[in-house]
């Protein structure tokens, strides 16, 4: 019976009774060292009766040893990681060390274990209790966080003990509860402090060990047993000053120095490691009689074959009772005793200054923990090294790979400030250069324009006559920062340098500058030329090497441009490629990023569900993720495709998302540019044509770009249309004029469909069928799904407004079709008020069944309907296969299905193609 905690037990008792009812949650116990935290995850655990328990305490010798926390927690269930399937399965089994460690990243590790977590708790609820979780590795937190965020629909709870003040990313995850734990109060105090006293205390003396305490139960409970019996019986003096932590502190020292020789060192080894093995320390050479000696002595607990220590407290003191070269020997003993990531930290802390054999011993665990994801465990281990490395310019190098490792974790200021120190050390001008990159990368990165395209190019001009193809990619780095900004004029200069530089050799720094160069004449009011074809295919052709795929943006942005320039089928060919290998390794980050621009290639064929489906995952990975840049990416993007379907106001709501999370300092004008053109087409969907014209005028004046391959470039067109159907022919006319010439000189074939059609709306009555028609001819080329719907729509309401309103409800007929097979929903409701002004009849909204389904169950269904499994499906979403059936339930159930087979048909009635089946085409004409 814990006294005083009746609510605190009660609180923890519902989160755990929670998750007997399916609804999993986290909840973060937190509390001064000595409060109780540990006592009151133990009671409730006790009282848990209906669950599964698995359990850890961390310890702080091993927070920089990757997973090894979620290691001991989960070791338990290693059982059930077969039920997992083979690429999960194979990922924990590698995690575990039962198998090879296996390329993946902190999401991918993070849905395999929810998915065991899921797996057990399906057979009985589960509570995954860890203690001291301060000290977690931070992979394994990274995990916990990942796994904590998704439990609503599982039978698992996670209790969290951490103490106040440190630091913890389940501490700062905001959707975690948080359970404060306070000091006791008197009365729990007192009845505390009698119980635990061999002796009655007198009054005098009770009343000072209840001052002295102050409501910390570890010191009501220590307390009495430093005294000695004349203390407590108030004969003699207590000590003074009378303060519970030093003197329980000192008391667990000096019940430690009481132990024999054998006995010290074995708690010092175990002081070294937190915990250990009794094997390990029979390896180590601590005989059976010394482990019953530690036990008895009440300094150390055992559970099952692991001694750990009965409180933290208790090991500082030990710790902190040894000589500095008795703790070394102690970490070269358990060096010794070791392998792996444990052993190279153990020589760590064994070192008395640089030493390279155990900085590559780092630099080898920081290559193991690559793999995995687990970034801040591979910067950790990098940033060692570089502590026991003597050359200054290899220690240089170190501190770099530590900075981009801890860039990916999310530490952005500490990447700077290692930054800053190694280049201090740099002895050469390949290492400054490269240090220097990834200074101005990073600045980038976080919005700056300015600052680091000085940077970078004051590094280039000293790296151009010794280190070319750096400087080439500094070059590149740069005219991508000013193509942002945007002077895209330098921007093509500095790319045109940075391929001159890098050459032809095949390699990343070609890649990077041809890439560059790529996106600066794409920002261009130029027509495309040959040239611009030529260096799209260079970069495809460069790409066909896997490794440089591998965790690239080029892959996925030169897909994009392949598909502006109309190869859509090697477009698609070369996002579905980077995509399925992002997934592969679990490169989370290349994979938002190719979500990101496989939706724009939607977008530019007019596909817009397709496009806000991808649209919509880029953002889900994205939010998870964090990063701004990958953000403001996403909720552009979805932006776009909020504006192809029509709707004005999800149109702002994703333009207002992305400037909040990414908004570059230079460059505010560019922003407002695409927010008046986004928000004006949507308003040109909905028939709103003066509010419209208001946004669309600002776009066009923002900007001198008039011909273009990006879809903010053709502007003035969607301003020409609003201008017709507002009655001003003569500013439509205004505006098309100079777009003419370069639109028909350019090679492609969709931006002529635009102007074809806009033309279109401007000739005289008896033009109309044959300029639609012309319109349409265009398309038979290069599809273009949404401008096949709207010329049907222009052509429909420019025959109403001729008088012949039944030849113009057949071309709306059409029109509305398309819209809705689309899921263009503001178009629809057009297309819908002309027909209805056509034929005098009220057309009822005849909205897709699918229009009731949440974005996730659409793409869980979607997943579904091709056949997936829940488990493949919950790992490619990084969610639990209950999370997964349970969306799928609801889409059943809202869709009035009971199968997949049932399911497949409603999408496909709505236009909607499971994922993996080729295109369905859109409704034809009669």
């Amino acid at each position: 019976m814990l006294l005083g905690r009746a609510h605190e037990l009660a609180a923890v008792s519902a989160v755990c009774h929670d998750a007997v009812a399916g609804h999993g949650s986290v909840l973060v116990i937190s509390g001064e060292p000595g409060i109780g935290k540990t006592s009151l995850l133990a009671a409730a655990v006790e009282a848990a009766t209906d669950c599964e328990v698995v359990r850890t305490t961390c310890v702080e010798a091993e927070r920089a040893v990757a997973f090894t926390t979620l290691q001991a927690l989960l070791w338990p269930l290693r059982d059930r990681i077969d039920e997992l399937g083979a690429n999960q399965g194979g990922l924990l089994r590698g995690v575990f060390e039962l198998g090879p460690t296996v390329e993946a990243s902190t999401f991918t590790i993070g849905a395999a274990t929810l998915a065991l977590l899921s797996v057990a708790g399906e057979t009985r609820p589960l509570v995954a209790l860890v203690d001291d979780v301060q000290w977690a590795d931070i992979a394994s937190q990274e995990v916990l966080c990942f796994v904590g965020r998704r439990l609503e629909r599982e039978h698992v709870t996670l209790l969290a003990g951490l103490r106040t003040g440190e630091t913890s990313l389940l501490a700062e995850e905001r959707s975690f509860a948080r359970l404060e734990l306070d000091t006791l109060d008197a009365d729990a105090s007192r009845s505390l402090l009698v119980q635990s006293s061999p002796d009655e205390l007198p009054c005098d003396v009770l009343e000072s060990l209840l001052d002295a305490c102050a409501g910390s139960p570890l010191g009501l409970v220590e307390l009495p047993l430093v005294l000695t019996e004349a203390q407590r019986r108030g004969e003699e003096p207590l000590p003074t000053p009378l303060e519970a932590g030093p003197l329980v502190r000192r008391a667990f020292a000096a019940r430690a120095s009481g132990i024999d020789v054998d006995g010290r060192q074995a708690l010092l080894l175990l002081a070294a490691t937190g915990e250990a093995s009794v094997s390990l320390l029979a390896h180590l050479g601590v005989a059976p009689p010394v482990v019953d000696e530690l036990e008895s002595s009440g300094l150390v607990t055992r559970r099952a074959e692991t001694l750990l220590f009965r409180h933290p407290l208790i090991q500082s003191a030990v710790f902190s009772a040894a000589t500095p070269e008795e703790r070394r020997e102690a970490h070269r003993a358990l060096a010794a005793a070791t392998a792996g990531a444990r052993r190279a930290w153990h020589l760590a802390a064994a070192a008395v200054g640089p030493d390279e054999s155990v900085a590559e011993a780092l630099v080898s665990v920081a290559g193991d923990a690559q793999l995995t994801g687990g970034f801040a465990a591979q910067a950790q281990a990098l940033e060692r090294a570089s502590e026991l490395t003597a050359d200054d310019d290899l220690k240089a190098g170190r501190l770099l790979a530590a900075a981009r490792a801890w860039r990916r974790a999310g530490r952005i200021e500490h990447s700077q400030s290692l930054l800053d120190e190694g280049l201090g050390l740099a002895a050469t001008v390949f290492s400054r250069a490269r240090i220097q990159l990834e200074r101005g990368s990073m600045l980038v990165r976080q919005g700056e324009i300015d600052a680091p395209c000085e940077l970078l190019l004051t590094e280039a001009v000293q790296a151009e006559p010794t280190e070319p193809k750096l400087a080439a990619r500094m070059y590149a780095e740069a005219a991508l920062a000013l193509d942002v900004k945007p002077d895209i004029d330098r921007a093509i200069e500095l790319a045109e340098r940075a391929c001159e530089l890098a050459g032809t050799d095949g390699d990343r720094p070609e890649l990077e500058a041809v890439n560059a160069l790529v996106t600066a004449r794409t920002s261009t009011g130029l027509p495309p030329s040959q040239l611009d074809l030529s260096l799209v295919q260079r970069a495809a052709g460069l790409l066909d090497r896997r490794e440089l795929r591998a965790g690239s943006e080029e892959a996925p942005w030169i897909a994009y441009c392949l598909m502006l320039h109309e190869r859509d089928a090697d477009a698609r060919q070369l996002s579905d490629l980077s995509l399925q290998e992002a997934r592969t390794a679990g490169d989370v980050w290349s994979l938002c990023f190719g979500l990101y621009a496989r939706a724009a290639i939607e977008q530019v064929t007019g596909r817009i569900d397709a496009a806000h489906a991808w649209a919509s995952d880029a953002v889900q990975l994205a939010e998870q993720i964090g990063e701004p840049w990958r953000l403001g990416e996403a909720y552009g993007v979805l932006a776009e495709t909020e504006f192809g379907r029509g709707n004005a106001e999800a149109t702002e709501r994703a333009m207002a998302a992305k400037e909040e999370r990414f908004s570059p300092v230079r460059r505010p004008n560019l922003n407002e540019l695409y927010r008046n053109t986004a928000i004006g087409s949507a308003l040109v969907a909905s028939g709103q044509y003066d509010e419209a014209i208001v946004r669309l005028e600002r776009a066009v004046a923002a900007t001198r770009i008039t011909v273009a391959r990006a879809w903010y470039h053709l502007t003035p067109l969607e301003l020409a249309e609003a201008y017709v159907r507002a009655g001003r022919r003569k500013d439509a006319e205004a505006v098309l004029r100079p777009l003419i010439a370069g639109i028909e000189a350019c090679e492609l074939v969709r931006p002529k469909i635009k102007l074809a059609r806009v033309r279109a709306l401007l000739v005289d009555d008896s033009d109309i069928d044959s300029a639609f028609s012309a319109a349409l001819c265009l398309l038979e080329d290069v599809p273009q799904h949404l401008e096949h719907a709207r010329i049907e729509l222009c052509w429909g309401e420019s025959l109403r407004r001729a008088g012949r309103s039944v030849d113009g409800a057949v071309h709306l007929n059409h029109a509305l079709a398309r819209f809705e097979a689309l899921g263009a929903a503001g178009w629809a409701s057009r297309a819908r008020a002309e027909l209805e002004a056509a034929t005098g009849s009220r057309r009822l909204s005849q909205p897709r069944r699918t229009d009731v389904l949440t974005a996730q169950e659409l793409r869980v269904a979607g997943h579904a309907a091709a056949g997936m499994r829940d488990r493949e499906i919950a790992a490619l979403f990084y969610l639990s296969p209950r999370t997964v059936e349970s969306y799928l339930h609801s889409a059943y159930r809202k869709l009035g299905v009971s199968n997949r087979t049932q399911l497949a048909g409603v999408l496909a009635a709505d236009g909607i193609r499971p994922v993996g089946v080729p295109a369905r085409p859109v409704p034809q004409d009669p």
